[in-house]
């Protein structure tokens, strides 16, 4: 188990435990769907225009060049495993979040300072790495692939820990990374930061932890905190400024260790005695997905539905159930006006035999009454995202010099 994943499990516990948000004050947007349908595709085409620059950073060249240095030395340390997140970024489709979603392995930081803890300079003439000593940083300076002169620099430092001595815990690591930062500088310019900080208890559990990488324009921001009382977890991804991604998560319960410990242990993670309420929201460009969930009461009501012998009644009664403690709202992220509400339905399928069969799904209804189905998503409606997207692969296949799966 890493670090944070005590923390990562019960904040996305939250996500499907909670008590149902009051619905008044959310006003409803009175644009029409089709416009509301022009705004979706132009928040995509927004997203697409942000990540253009990120088809092309000289950040990634950069440590792309660092890392087959490295090679050609037949290097074989553990700095590779701080600059993976950077070099993932020109491995896919993904390539705008796997950085994101990577985050360096601080479980290993204290035997990679041991071991390489040192200034190492790039040798031309020898193709070797001199070393300098040093007991606080991990630095090399290194030439970019058209410089004559060791014009880059990447460094770690800024490490810091404390030990723990909960069994729980010490499976993983006794020691608990602090603060550590990392830097990579060309020409004199910063191209790339990433600091970590954290916070733990009495029990070697975090109480915060807060992650932030800036990729030139791009900044990736993390944050959780964790008290006997609530838990968060907030997450974004802008450029310059605006933002591309973000999420929060929170419930408010009884989180403290031996709760957590003793509910898990008995497969009672959804006990009503830990969550109590829960908020979750996610955002992209200008649009925002809000859902909440009643988990006791739904609980509760279900058990109704085991007495209804007829199958159409049964999923309707569920169908009933889902929209009386579960509330899931797409808004425009700036002015939080409502454009589709979500609600459960009773689905019939026939399949290829004629043969007619039922399901609960899923739909989003506008203020008109009209649904939001599959077809609204058609690949026809949002041709224009789609063939940005594509240019901007491209991009990136021709920039780093990979192909795209």
């Amino acid at each position: 188990m890493k670090i944070k994943s005590f923390l990562f499990a019960l904040a996305l516990l939250g996500v499907i435990s909670g008590c149902k948000d009051d619905d008044e004050g959310d006003k409803m947007s009175s644009l029409s769907p089709e416009t509301h349908k022009e705004n979706l595709e132009q928040s995509g085409l927004n997203v697409v225009d942000q990540l253009e620059n990120m088809s092309n950073l000289d950040a990634v060249k950069v440590m792309l060049d660092f890392n087959d240095l490295l090679e050609s030395t037949d290097y074989t340390g553990g700095v590779s495993g701080v600059i993976k997140p950077v070099l993932a970024l020109s491995e896919g489709q993904s390539v705008a979040f796997n950085l994101k979603n990577s985050t360096i392995d601080e479980s290993s930081l204290s035997m990679l300072f041991e071991d390489e803890a040192g200034i190492y300079t790039y040798n031309a003439e020898f193709n070797v790495w001199d070393k300098t000593s040093s007991e606080d940083e991990i630095t090399y300076h290194f030439p970019t692939l058209d410089s004559e002169v060791n014009n880059a620099t990447i460094s770690v430092a800024n490490f810091n820990f404390i030990t723990t001595d909960n069994a729980d815990v010490v499976e993983v690591s006794e020691e608990l990374p602090t603060s550590f930062d990392v830097e990579l500088v060309v020409d004199e310019v910063s191209l790339i930061t990433f600091s970590f900080n954290a916070a733990y208890d009495a029990d070697g559990i975090p109480t915060s932890v807060s992650e932030s990488w800036t990729v030139e324009e791009y900044n990736f921001t993390t944050s959780v905190a964790r008290s006997s009382s609530t838990v968060s977890v907030d997450q974004s991804f802008t450029f310059n400024g605006d933002n591309i991604l973000s999420s929060h998560f929170s419930s408010e319960g009884s989180f403290s260790y031996e709760n957590m410990k003793e509910d898990g242990e008995n497969g009672d993670l959804y006990s009503q005695d830990v969550i109590k309420s829960s908020n979750v929201w996610f955002a992209i460009d200008n649009l925002k997905l809000e859902g909440n969930v009643n988990w006791k009461g739904l609980m509760d009501d279900m058990s109704s539905v085991e007495g209804v012998e007829n199958e159409q009644q049964a999923f309707e009664k569920e169908a009933e159930i889902l929209n009386k403690n579960m509330s899931l709202k797409l808004k425009y992220n700036d002015s939080n006006e409502v454009i589709a509400l979500g609600e459960a339905y009773v689905k019939t399928e026939t399949d290829y035999y004629g043969t007619e069969s039922l399901s609960l799904d899923f739909r989003m209804k506008f203020s008109d009454g009209s649904y939001m189905d599959d077809s609204y998503f058609g690949e026809d409606d949002f041709i224009d995202l789609i063939e940005s997207f594509e240019d901007m692969i491209e991009d990136a296949e021709e920039n780093y010099g990979v192909t795209v799966e």
